[in-house]
């Protein structure tokens, strides 16, 4: 074999690095309006495919790689992440070898798709990233296209709440903006991890455009700087048109502050740019109005700027920012706080939302019930405590603890703590745990090493030291004031950033010299550490997602990587100097034009028609062309112009390429939607193009040949397994979604075709299965002629899922209703009986897997009392009552039990403990209640509930003729004509009047009762 690395070495070694910036873009930005549930899964899709991709250049490297070549030595610190990272895949691994469900916790769950699977196409950007970070320029590269990204997404995000969004979204999208992410929350919480690096770039930029200027200048434009910083955040706040003119007037000024003061023109522009991006990134986050990740940026920034700080040595900076944020902390923990003299703050917009964090609001009284079934999780089998139910089992862990309060505020089974520490100690127990802090840690002392904050050995051991003690203080100070464990999720993060920061306040006032300059891009580090900070703080407040995990693994990677040592002229490498490259960042610009473009042209939506659209996308075309021209600028016209053309040809040929194939439908292969074909090749485009842009060295041969026969084999063994592992979920949900649409068109001769293609695509999923079933079960019930094998085949379907899911509740409930609704169709009481005692016996399947869900034990109730075990039912309402007293519907189905015995008088007080709850169908309760006073003898009291009645419904014809009738019976003769002529009025056609109005007749003959 030839020492020289060959071409094809150099083009997979671009190809990782292509990987990385591509999964960056698509991550976040895409989303699949064709699918079923558009977001998560489909994000997750596309992050293993190309982690298969790069696992495959990597292999295909390391055939090529010269024999001569080393491998580069690693410090002490880098072994330690290596191996701290190993241990954390392998205790996800020792986890899902224990889980309650192992295929759920390889492949993930429905909702999420988390499992270890996932875990492992993270962990392969961040050993990429580890290993494969060398050089300044790929570090800014990556940057570059992590910052480029949030500026549409951003975007996106003020759209929506400026009510211009054109998609066909449901829910309140408005109040609340998700963007590309599908949730408020979620949209927040990836974008607080861009702020922190556009600030950097922003900080970089200005600081190198007023260097020029003499001091007193500098910090007055420097103060002005953030002043119009501010300003856009306004400015993108008040409409799309105001932030669209900020744009301009911000880039124009700071090019005219560098024509007037001779600065550079590159570093003025590139203010300007990250200036426009970073206003824009904070009133998105604003437009969100999510709490966790509002405390998560607050806590990003409060440590940028100490790092900052720390960069240079300013002690007393740091001491006074560390006031600054202890008032701003009192300030939040105040208006948190009821009757608070602060609790003004309460009324104000945007701001309100950080005054009900831990208060009595319905989604922090959420939290903390789901944190109290946590810590009753883990208490239940102890041994759990140690390896965890499994990745992704926690909602299956958590049926058994499940709070019947929960239902009062939430319609849904909690599949995740909204806090990282429980997440992590329930699913991978406290090895799982160790090991993710260990990690933070690890990453944190990284940082600090490389800023200069820990210089010895002896200084790291103390800043664990630190570390730990404050995240034991915190957690005993916690116990003794709440008494339990359900706040130590807080607790741990808490205590681990007092521990941070008290260090690096120690570590500053101990080194007071003031050296001649920073470390080169220590910056950059102090973003990227403000980035995991941030994360981390949202993590334990919220959940992790695909973007947010993508960007924290592979962000993890440059902290190792840097903290390496190994990456080449690191210490004297420029951050303005050239490292993007027009075609390189034409590549990544057409990434996001082309995936935005699936995003959103539909066949319902016309993309020119919508002028919001037009503005997304020449917006998110013409931000980084001033990138691309700032670089230009420095070179001669010719090259300049060559520059401009390369990035406007890259975009435009690129994407032009994509619409025609997307939207022409020119691929179509029988076993692939020709959308997500479309996508998937424009990806490998993409991937290909800048691969080829990145790709540098000498001349060499194209590969060494007597190992090329391997390539095909890897080649077409990733393709099968992208394909089969990763797209075909995807296409179930794209046949789900088709499935239901024709459904609710009842077109049900292409709907059901559908489900079952959906069901084959995706087999051992419960969600598809069950809506096969429900689709068959109504396709039954219209069709007498093959309602007995509609059913046969539905129960068939879900009896499979209950033997692959022996845990989830849902089949079993399903099969409960189903074979009630069955019962309803027999033709003899020896089948329906049958039926029905089938019917009881899933619903007491349910019940046991998950014994507080209260409408899985109403179902049961019901059964029983259709079998007329009515002792029993009796027995299952009462239980569900001794679990939760404020279950309203629990009371209305034992008042018709009692109604049922005739026990009025129980029947009477049922109904009135249901009506004072809050009933969702008042009317129903307010009628029977009307019957059972009436039975009672309690005729003003029958007559008030029917009056209700009316009022909610003045068309009931129930309550018209009970009236009618109770009058009669009070000897109201006046007020039972009245009512009756009430009646004839609204009901013109009841033929139920004629004999009321013949009974009135005969009692009352003195009144007027004709038409």
């Amino acid at each position: 074999m030839t020492n020289a690395p060959s071409r094809l070495y150099r083009w997979c070694t671009a190809g990782m690095e292509a990987g990385w910036l591509v999964v960056l873009v698509v991550a976040p930005l895409f989303f699949n309006l064709y699918s079923q549930r558009s977001f998560e899964p489909d994000k997750v899709a596309w992050v293993r495919s190309l982690a298969w991709v790069v696992a495959l250049m990597w292999g295909i490297r390391w055939l090529e790689a010269p024999r001569d070549t080393g491998t580069p030595r690693f410090g002490r610190g880098l072994r330690a992440v290596g191996w701290l990272v190993l241990l954390l895949f392998a205790g996800q691994v020792l986890s899902t070898a224990f889980s309650i469900a192992p295929r759920l916790s390889v492949w993930g769950s429905f909702e999420r798709q988390q499992g270890l699977y996932t875990t492992a196409a993270y962990l392969v950007f961040f050993v990429a990233v580890w290993r494969h970070l060398r050089t300044p320029a790929q570090l800014q590269r990556l940057v570059t296209a992590a910052v480029l990204v949030s500026f549409p997404i951003a975007i996106y995000g003020v759209l929506q709440h400026f009510g211009t969004d054109p998609l066909p979204w449901h829910g309140e999208f408005v109040r609340r903006v998700p963007s590309t992410m599908g949730n408020a929350i979620f949209a927040s919480a990836f974008l607080i991890l861009t702020v922190p690096l556009g600030l950097y770039r922003l900080q970089e930029a200005a600081r190198a455009s007023l260097d020029v200027l003499p001091r007193w200048w500098r910090r007055g434009m420097g103060s002005g700087a953030v002043l119009l910083l501010v300003l856009g955040v306004v400015a993108w706040m008040q409409t799309p048109r105001g932030g669209t003119l900020f744009l301009l007037l911000t880039i124009g000024g700071w090019g005219g502050l560098a024509f007037l003061t001779g600065a550079s023109l590159r570093t003025a522009l590139h203010a300007g740019v990250y200036t426009v991006v970073v206003a824009a990134q904070l009133a998105a986050i604003v437009f969100t109005q999510s709490r966790g990740p509002f405390l998560g940026l607050m806590a990003g920034l409060f440590f940028f700027a100490v790092f900052a700080a720390a960069v240079y040595q300013r002690w007393k900076t740091i001491l006074a920012i560390t006031s600054a944020g202890v008032v701003l902390g009192a300030v939040v923990v105040l208006i948190n706080v009821p009757g608070s003299p602060l609790s003004f703050v309460q009324e104000m917009p945007y701001v309100s939302r950080l005054t009900d964090v831990l208060s009595t609001s319905k989604t922090a009284q959420v939290r903390m019930l789901v944190w109290e079934g946590s810590v009753d999780t883990i208490n239940a089998h102890p041994w759990r405590a140690l390896v965890g139910y499994g990745p992704e089992a926690f909602g299956l862990a958590f049926h058994p603890h499940y709070d019947p309060a929960l239902a009062h505020f939430e319609n849904r089974h909690p599949d995740r703590a909204h806090n990282e520490f429980f997440d992590a100690l329930v699913m991978t127990g406290g090895i799982g745990a160790l090991l993710f802090y260990g990690l933070l840690l690890l990453l944190l002392g990284t940082a600090l090493r490389f800023l200069g904050l820990i210089a010895t050995r002896h200084q790291g051991i103390a800043f664990g030291g630190t570390c730990l003690v404050g995240m034991g203080g915190v957690v005993w100070l916690f116990r003794l004031l709440d008494g339990g464990w359900r706040f130590v999720g807080l607790a741990v993060p808490l205590g681990l950033l007092v521990g941070l920061l008290v260090f690096v306040i120690v570590q500053a006032v101990r080194q007071r010299r003031l050296p001649l300059a920073p470390p080169p891009l220590a910056l950059l580090v102090v973003a990227v550490t403000a980035l995991l900070i941030g994360h981390m703080v949202e993590l334990h407040f919220s959940l992790a997602i695909t973007a947010t995990r993508t960007y924290f693994w592979i962000f993890a990677g440059v902290l190792a990587a840097v903290g390496s040592g190994t990456m080449a002229g690191f210490a004297t490498a420029h951050p303005h100097e050239k490292l993007n490259g027009s075609g390189l960042l034409g590549g990544l610009v057409a990434l996001m034009l082309g995936t935005l473009v699936y995003n959103f042209w539909l066949p319902s939506v016309d993309l020119f028609a919508q002028t919001s659209l037009v503005w997304l996308f020449a917006l998110t075309a013409l931000v980084p062309a001033v990138l691309v021209f700032d670089e230009a600028v420095a070179e001669p016209l010719r090259t300049a112009m060559r520059s401009l053309g390369w990035y406007a040809g890259t975009v435009g040929i690129a994407v032009l390429v994509f619409t025609l194939a997307y939207r022409g439908r020119w691929l179509r292969v029988e076993a692939l939607d020709p959308a997500l074909l479309a996508y998937a090749l424009f990806l490998v485009l993409i991937l290909g193009l800048l691969a080829v842009r990145l790709t540098q060295g000498p001349e060499a041969r194209l590969a060494h040949q007597f190992r090329v026969w391997a390539y095909p084999l890897l080649i077409g063994v990733v393709m099968v397994a992208i394909y089969y592992l990763n797209l075909r979920p995807i296409q179930a949900d794209v046949y789900l979604q088709q499935a239901r649409i024709l459904q609710r068109q009842n077109n049900m001769a292409h709907a059901m075709p559908a489900y079952r293609k959906a069901v084959a695509l995706s087999p051992a999923s419960h969600f598809y299965g069950i809506q096969l079933s429900r689709a068959l079960v109504q396709q039954a019930r219209a069709n007498p002629q093959g309602r007995e094998a509609g059913f046969q085949e539905a129960a068939g379907v879900l009896r499979h899922l209950n033997d692959l899911h022996p845990l989830h509740p849902d089949p079993p409930a399903n099969l409960g209703r189903l074979y009630r609704g069955w019962a309803g169709y027999a033709d003899n009481d020896t089948t329906r009986r049958a039926r029905l005692e089938q019917a009881a016996h899933f619903a007491a399947e349910a019940v046991a897997r998950s014994p507080g869900k209260m409408d899985l034990r109403h179902t049961w109730g019901q059964v029983l009392v259709d079998l007329e075990r009515l002792d029993e039912a009796r027995t299952v309402f009462e239980q569900t009552l001794a679990l939760d007293s404020m279950a309203g519907p629990t009371y209305r189905y034992l008042g018709d039990l009692h109604r049922m015995q005739q026990q009025w008088a129980e029947a009477a007080r049922s109904y009135e403990h249901a009506l004072t709850l809050a009933p969702r169908d008042p009317i129903s309760i307010h009628s029977a209640l009307g019957f059972v006073y009436g039975q009672q003898g309690r005729l003003e009291g029958a007559i008030r509930q029917n009056q209700q009645v009316l009022a909610l419904n003045p068309a009931d014809a129930p309550s018209h003729r009970n009236l009618i009738v109770l009058y009669e019976r009070m000897g109201a003769c006046h007020l039972a004509a009245q009512q009756l002529r009430m009646a004839r009025a609204v009901l013109a056609d009841d033929e139920g009047l004629a004999p009321l109005a013949a009974q009135v007749a005969a009692t009352c003959p003195d009144q007027e009762i004709s038409d």
